[in-house]
């Protein structure tokens, strides 16, 4: 970003998000090296807080804290089952979040926010945790209060913020979680903040701000790569294709019987 410079994405990471919504083929990596002869360019966002610079996403409090294990990698839930006694119980002290959103008055109190450099899909059954675009010029944020150990255990990964998040407009409220879109975006904290800055473990100060770069990164990708992220490929999920999926799961046929 800072020469402009075209950066050449391989997908040799654990888990490689940037690439999959580039569009890239995540178990090519040799592949994705075509890019520096024979590739595409175009422009994306980027995003940056208290002016470090990010492409996937940042998790404050909670969430943040028990990404940090080195545990979670490989085992998730368990990490989350193991921590959340500890973080949540009883003479423990979590760092409260707010900031100003859609419903201020009622978002004072936050315990898990989530920063993406462009919203991921939420409305979809295929893609979940997986972003569309990645040039909307738009931050994606999502927050959620604290309610028992039980609740925020079933915000384990993106796919499960996705599935109880549904679909619905720019922003929407549901059991404590509520998500939106914005250029800029800032928290307060009455005491330094867990941070999850695209997987770097940091302690940051608050207030945080960020900022949407609209445009910032030239990126060149294989000319034989798709081009498109499992969000943007995604089929809506709509009644019909309900309807038709628990037809197959039933070993039935998929056409409608017709209404007389």
């Amino acid at each position: 970003m800072k020469y402009d410079v075209a950066h050449v994405c391989v997908p040799a990471g654990t888990r490689n998000h940037f690439a999959a919504d580039l569009g890239l083929d995540r178990k090519n990596v040799v592949g994705a090296l075509d890019a520096f002869t024979d590739g595409v360019e175009r422009r994306v966002d980027l995003a940056s807080l208290n002016e470090r610079i990010f492409v996937n996403n940042a998790s404050l409090g909670v969430y943040a804290q028990i990404v940090q294990s080195d545990a979670y990698r490989h085992a998730k839930l368990g990490t989350w089952k193991r921590m959340l006694p500890e973080i949540v119980g009883r003479g423990s002290v979590v760092c409260q979040l707010s900031f100003d959103a859609p419903h201020p008055k009622d978002w004072c109190d936050a315990a898990l926010v989530i920063v993406s450099n462009n919203p991921y899909q939420a409305r979809r059954l295929r893609g979940t945790g997986t972003r569309p675009r990645l040039d909307t010029g738009q931050l994606g944020v999502f927050a959620a209060r604290l309610r028992g150990a039980g609740g925020v255990a079933r915000l384990v990964t993106f796919g499960t913020i996705g599935r109880s998040l549904g679909s619905g407009s720019q922003h929407r409220r549901l059991s404590g979680l509520l998500q939106w879109s914005c250029l800029e975006f800032e928290v307060r904290a009455m005491a330094p903040v867990a941070v999850g800055l695209d997987g770097e473990s940091l302690m940051l100060a608050p207030p945080l701000r960020f900022v949407s770069l609209p445009g910032a990164l030239r990126v060149r990708v294989p000319r034989h790569a798709h081009g498109v992220s499992p969000a943007a490929g995604a089929v809506p999920l709509t009644r019909r294709s309900l309807w038709a999926l628990v037809r197959i799961a039933a070993g039935k046929p998929t056409v409608a019987p017709s209404r007389r």
